[in-house]
C-alpha cells in the first residue's frame, strides 16, 4: 500500500514545521513522497535537524547493514552515491508508521532534494550483542 499525499503529510507535518520556514513542499507522484530542493546555503540546518530527528542515518558504506526487510522496502532507493543519505526513524506502534528522509544532493554540489515518505512495515535494527556494553565503538566501525 502506498501511502496518500494527505497521510504522508500528516505523519510528516512536526518535521516539516521543524525544518526551516522557507522550504517550500510539493508532492512527487513518480515516488509518492512530499518533495522540496534548497540550496546548498540551507542544506547544514536540513542535515542538523534531520540527525536530530531520525534514529539512524544511511549512506552508502553503511546501508548494506540495514536490517533486511527496511531494505526491501526501500528498493532501489539504497543504491545510494557517495554524498547521499537516508534517514529512517522505524514505527512507534500501528498508528505512527516508519518515516523516512531521502536527502540527495544534486551533481553541481549547489542544490540540494529532500524527500519525505512513509513505509508500510516496521524493522527492527539492534545493535549486535557483542557490542551493546560499547555504543561509540559499535557506531565507529558502523560509519568507518
Amino acid at each position: 500500500m502506498n501511502f496518500s499525499q494527505q497521510q504522508i503529510e500528516h505523519h510528516t507535518q512536526l518535521l516539516r514545521d521543524t525544518l526551516r520556514s522557507d522550504l517550500i513542499w510539493q508532492w512527487d507522484d513518480r515516488l509518492s513522497v512530499l518533495l522540496t530542493e534548497f540550496a546548498q546555503n540551507k542544506s547544514e540546518d536540513v542535515i542538523t535537524i534531520l540527525r536530530d530527528v531520525f534514529a539512524h542515518e544511511w549512506d552508502k558504506k553503511n546501508i548494506k547493514k540495514a536490517p533486511k526487510d527496511l531494505k526491501n522496502q526501500l528498493g532501489d532507493l539504497i543504491t545510494l552515491n557517495k554524498e547521499q543519505k537516508i534517514f529512517t526513524l522505524p514505527a512507534t506502534d500501528s498508528v505512527k508508521p516508519t518515516m523516512v528522509a531521502i536527502w540527495w544532493p544534486w551533481g553541481h554540489g549547489s542544490t540540494y532534494s529532500l524527500r519525505l515518505m512513509l513505509l508500510n512495515e516496521a524493522y527492527e535494527f539492534h545493535l549486535p550483542e557483542n557490542s551493546r556494553s560499547n555504543v561509540f565503538s559499535f557506531f565507529k566501525r558502523l560509519f568507518s
